[in-house]
C-alpha cells in the first residue's frame, strides 16, 4: 500500500510539474514541423465545425487524436492553450494505466522511471528527433506509443 501512494504522488508530481511548465505564458512557440500544426487545426476546425474524421474528409489521424484538442477549443481556450491542456487531458486519462502497469510488473526502481517517462512522453513538446524544437508535430504517435508501452 505505501508503495502504490509513493509511486501515485511521485507520478502525479511528475504530471503537475510538467503541466506548470505547459501552462506558463508562450510555452508554446512552434519552430518546427508547422505542417503538421497546420493539419492538426484544420482538423480541429472540421471538427467544430460537425465534419468528422473519414467520414466527412480523408486524414490518418482518427477520432481521438483530434477531440481532446477540439474539445478545449469549443470551451473557448485558443489553439496553442487547448493543445497543450489536451495533453494534459489525455495523459491524466493515462496515469490509472501507467500506475497498474507500473505497479504489476515493474520493481521499485523501474517503476519510478516507468511511470516518469510514460508521464513525459505523453505531454512532451518535441517530436523526438534530433533537432531541438518545440512541435505539435507526432503527438498522437506518442499516446499511441504511450499506450503500447502500458500493454
Amino acid at each position: 500500500m505505501r508503495r502504490t501512494l509513493r509511486l501515485t504522488a511521485t507520478t502525479v508530481s511528475v504530471w503537475l510539474a510538467v503541466l506548470a511548465i505547459l501552462l506558463l505564458p508562450d510555452a508554446l512557440m512552434i519552430t518546427g514541423h508547422d505542417g503538421d500544426l497546420v493539419h492538426v487545426l484544420d482538423l480541429v476546425y472540421r471538427w467544430i465545425e460537425g465534419d468528422r474524421p473519414h467520414l466527412d474528409y480523408i486524414t490518418p489521424l482518427g477520432v481521438l487524436t483530434i477531440w481532446p484538442i477540439a474539445a478545449f477549443v469549443e470551451m473557448g481556450y485558443g489553439p496553442g492553450l487547448a493543445f497543450r491542456l489536451a495533453q494534459a487531458t489525455v495523459t491524466a486519462a493515462f496515469l490509472p494505466l501507467i500506475l497498474w502497469a507500473a505497479l504489476s510488473r515493474l520493481g521499485a526502481g523501474l517503476a519510478y522511471g516507468f511511470a516518469s517517462a510514460m508521464v513525459l512522453l505523453s505531454m512532451a513538446l518535441d517530436f523526438g528527433g534530433d533537432v531541438p524544437s518545440l512541435s505539435v508535430s507526432k503527438y498522437n504517435n506518442r499516446w499511441a506509443w504511450e499506450l503500447a508501452s502500458i500493454l
